[in-house]
C-alpha cells in the first residue's frame, strides 16, 4: 500500500505518491527554496489519515535535509498505525 502525501502552502497544494512515506515526502513537485509560507501537510495510508502544520524554517528543513526528513517520517507513520 503507498503513501500519499500533500502539501498545502500559500494557496498551492502539490501532491506525491510512494512506496515509503520518506521517498513521498522527497518527489513533493517543490524545492525548499519556493516555501515563502507555513504549510500544512496531510499523509494517508490506507484509510488512515494524518494532518500536520509546520511553520516555514521547518517546513523548508523537511524538504531539504534527508536527516530532518527522516526524524519527521518517524514521527508522522506512528499515527498512522
Amino acid at each position: 500500500m503507498d503513501y500519499k502525501v500533500s502539501l498545502e502552502t500559500c494557496g498551492q497544494m502539490y501532491k506525491a505518491e510512494s512506496e515509503t512515506l520518506e521517498k513521498a515526502i522527497a518527489n513533493l513537485p517543490v524545492s525548499y527554496v519556493d516555501i515563502v509560507g507555513d504549510g500544512e501537510i496531510t499523509v494517508s495510508k490506507g484509510d488512515k489519515e494524518h494532518k500536520r502544520f509546520f511553520f516555514m524554517k521547518p517546513l523548508k528543513a523537511l524538504l531539504a535535509n534527508e536527516i530532518r526528513r527522516a526524524g519527521y517520517t518517524e514521527q508522522m507513520e506512528f499515527f498512522l498505525k
